[in-house]
């Protein structure tokens, strides 16, 4: 190890090594990391369902409101 810490001290300044560290320091840890992908395909797939109920809906409405306006159509030629 300390060959290593010697190596590195010739290939970096000790000032980018605190910077470094302190990067390292904020970054999440992989359990965080693990935690925010779970919470984010959970969202996703909540999010797909919707949409996929809104679609069948929206097609639904679609089809009465041409219905309504052939009704309408045929109810003024008359």
């Amino acid at each position: 190890m300390q060959n290593h810490t010697k190596k590195l001290k010739t290939k970096a300044e000790e000032e980018d090594l605190k910077k470094i560290n302190g990067r390292l320091d904020e970054m999440p840890s992989r359990k965080e990391v693990k935690q925010v992908r779970l919470d984010l395909f959970g969202s996703i797939e909540t999010f797909q369902k919707y949409n996929e109920e809104f679609k069948g809906e929206f097609l639904k409405q679609s089809e009465m409101i041409a219905r309504f306006d052939e009704v309408l159509c045929q109810k003024c030629s008359v």
